[in-house]
């Protein structure tokens, strides 16, 4: 148990071991065996459990850098000085985060 509150988003799992026991209890042994072998397979996969959880990453090392652009990266790393200062940039960071990169082309040709 101490590795599914370990990773970051351990919902998705922690409900197929749910949906186990659901099944286990109401004595339907073939949907029981479907979701367990589901677990299994997330356990054997690293990839499918880092997919399934998210990535405990944080700044240059973060997966969701990869694809984001030089000038998204800079205003990102820009707040993550001002937030060193004490400054609270949470919400500006999110917002920066989350936006996709059809949203900047979006925005930058207003």
């Amino acid at each position: 148990m101490a590795s599914l509150y370990e990773v970051t988003e351990s919902k998705g799992i922690i409900k197929l071991f749910e949906a186990v026991y659901i099944h286990r209890h109401e004595q339907n042994l073939r949907e029981e065996e479907e979701v367990y072998r589901m677990i299994v397979e997330i356990y054997r996969s690293p990839e499918l459990f880092k997919a399934l959880t998210g990535s405990t990453l944080k700044g240059d090392c973060d997966p969701k850098l990869d694809k984001m652009d030089p000038k998204t990266k800079e205003k990102l790393l820009h707040l993550e000085k001002l937030e060193d200062k004490g400054f609270d940039v949470e919400e500006l960071k999110t917002r920066l985060l989350a936006q996709r990169p059809d949203e900047e082309k979006d925005d930058s040709e207003k």
